[in-house]
């Protein structure tokens, strides 16, 4: 679900923005992973 929401917030974008807004997201997922554990709820 994370992945189509970012992608369609993504491309709701102007072009010139959305390589920006990729990499935010990018920064954002830095360390997390795709778990359930209390680590990555904090």
């Amino acid at each position: 679900y994370f992945g189509q929401l970012r992608e369609n917030i993504i491309r709701s974008q102007p072009v010139d923005k959305q390589a920006a807004m990729a990499q935010w997201f990018e920064n954002l997922m830095d360390g997390i992973e795709p778990n359930l554990l209390t680590k990555n709820r904090d």
